[in-house]
């Protein structure tokens, strides 16, 4: 199945996500992302997708501390994507980075970034061995790094490095320039965890900029 524009705004399952009652990412995912057939970025256009995130963004931005819907969903599909070794395309996980890509570039753009840190957090953040915001980059990094680019991967590839450079540009879109006072969420998170923290929870930045480099190389032979 397809999805049009007036279906997404309307859509039970997007509106789920978005309101105001506790839900499953696993039923999201397999219920809602499974039954789509095409991918996202291939159906909207750019007025399309500005209204509709701007739609249920604006509901998420309600919502989301009382249900914590995004951080949960975001955890979920990071699971999905550390367990993903060259299979074939799967076109539920390639349209959840779009739905997280989007609604979090809202969230970037709308909320002062101590707001932002709590809509990427689960409740009782402080316990977690690995918050959210540092799994979601990890398992950005990581996929890019550990999946050789393919014709399979290549969409996967692709919305992965479109994430990293909306989360990575977080200052750009502040109405002001930050100050040093002022955290950016990721960028921070960037940097204590390239060079602190336990292993398993240390970002590799320096893995990361080395893959690009063969990318860049390999398709300029």
């Amino acid at each position: 199945a397809s999805l049009s524009l007036q279906e997404a705004l309307h859509n039970s399952h997007l509106l789920s996500l978005t309101g105001s009652q506790i839900i499953s990412p696993d039923s999201f995912y397999t219920d809602f992302l499974a039954s789509i057939k095409i991918p996202f970025v291939s159906v909207f256009s750019a007025d399309s997708l500005l209204q509709l995130t701007l739609w249920h963004g604006s509901r998420l931005v309600e919502n989301n501390l009382e249900t914590r819907n995004l951080p949960r969903f975001v955890r979920y599909i990071c699971e999905q994507l550390s367990n993903y070794k060259e299979s074939p395309l799967s076109l539920p996980l390639l349209n959840s980075l779009f739905i997280i890509r989007n609604f979090g570039l809202f969230l970037i753009k709308s909320l002062p970034p101590d707001q932002l840190e709590q809509h990427f957090s689960l409740p009782n953040s402080q316990n977690e061995e690995c918050p959210v915001p540092l799994f979601l980059l990890q398992s950005m990094i990581n996929f890019c790094i550990d999946n050789e680019v393919c014709k399979q991967s290549m969409l996967l590839h692709i919305d992965a490095l479109n994430m990293l450079l909306v989360l990575f540009s977080t200052p750009l879109y502040l109405p002001t320039v930050p100050s040093e006072s002022e955290k950016n969420l990721f960028l921070d998170v960037l940097l204590h965890h390239s060079h602190s923290g336990s292993s398993a929870n240390k970002l590799r930045p320096a893995h990361f900029i080395k893959w690009l480099l063969q990318q860049y190389i390999a398709s300029h032979k």
